[in-house]
């Protein structure tokens, strides 16, 4: 800008400040050899050409800014309304100063390093969060660098790929711990399957038990928990096929059954046999007396009942009465026979 527009200022401006090339109030005052005193773009400008002094036609010298200090107090006391518009009245020693740190409309540049963009100042928060060299944190890896070498940062660290394994990895934590908890549950689904079956077999045993002898009360039964969860697993309207529950918890025939006639329940064993195939390694059973002490356990080997026994003969029928105690039986077989 070569001068200052009078319409800027509100009061009248005298003569000996304006410059004598573009009429206008001097700004950057520079005086000459010949004691004028012009705007500095408008000096420049003419010694460029080798001009005279359009004041006097006199030669303009080199020019320098020692002005009279009596001239430069009443030029700085000056009236001013801001030169870009903003409507903010000034000194004219201020406008510098005004200009440089609070206009809102005068273009400044911007702070961040590498920017050479000049932006007004009241948008220049915009325009930080928008320059390519603003200061930005890869999202992949937390490293800190300016936006236009993000892409670059990412190519050549392969922080995304990093990234993109290691999701995958933790999605294959958390989906193992999921199987691995769900395989659990299966085994504990499977595990009251189980003793359910169990349960089922004891109270179909029982009945067979009854079923060869009518006449003897049972001497063992199933508990009547158990066996009612074992009812609870059959098909059909809650009890085992061909059979009903009774009072007590005990079980009785729904419907009669055909059986072989060659077919016994063993007493040692506890499980069905043909008396044509019986031999003398057919059955397995614990010796001893059986006594329900923490489940029901062998008083010779120390295992349970259920698990396989300790000595093998022949199967013995439960309906087989016999007076005397054969050699192959056990105390608890007598006990049982003989009730």
């Amino acid at each position: 800008m070569m001068g200052i527009d009078l319409e800027n200022f509100d009061d009248n401006v005298p003569a000996e400040f304006l410059c004598p090339c573009c009429r206008k109030v001097v700004y950057y005052p520079l005086v000459t050899d010949c004691f004028h005193v012009m705007c500095e773009k408008c000096f420049n400008k003419r010694a460029k050409r080798r001009l005279k002094c359009p004041a006097c036609g006199g030669s303009m010298g080199e020019g320098n800014n020692k002005l009279d200090s009596s001239w430069r107090r009443r030029y700085e006391r000056l009236k001013v309304n801001c030169i870009k518009g903003c409507e903010m009245e000034m000194s004219l020693g201020e406008l510098e100063r005004h200009l440089d740190e609070e206009c809102p409309l005068a273009f400044a540049l911007c702070s961040n390093s590498g920017c050479s963009k000049k932006i007004r100042r009241k948008n220049l928060s915009g325009h930080h969060k928008e320059c390519d060299y603003r200061i930005v944190m890869c999202e992949n890896c937390g490293f800190q660098t300016r936006f236009v070498n993000l892409r670059t940062h990412q190519i050549v660290r392969r922080c995304a790929l990093r990234k993109s394994l290691h999701m995958i990895v933790q999605s294959r934590r958390v989906m193992d711990a999921q199987v691995k908890e769900h395989k659990r549950q299966v085994d504990e689904d499977s595990f009251r399957r189980t003793l359910n079956e169990r349960d089922m077999e004891k109270t179909k045993l029982w009945t067979a038990i009854y079923r060869n002898n009518p006449n003897r009360m049972l001497s063992r039964s199933p508990s009547p928990s158990r066996c009612a969860s074992a009812v609870e697993m059959a098909d059909g309207h809650g009890s085992p096929d061909g059979y009903r529950s009774g009072k007590g918890g005990s079980v009785t025939p729904r419907s009669t059954r055909s059986y072989p006639d060659c077919v016994s329940l063993c007493m040692n064993c506890k499980k069905l046999f043909l008396e044509d195939n019986n031999h003398d390694l057919a059955c397995q059973w614990h010796e001893g007396p059986i006594i329900d002490v923490f489940g029901v356990k062998c008083q010779s080997c120390g295992k349970l009942d259920n698990l396989e026994g300790c000595v093998r003969g022949y199967h013995v029928a439960v309906a087989q009465q016999t007076q005397s105690r054969s050699p192959r039986q056990s105390p608890s077989e007598t006990f049982l026979t003989t009730t």
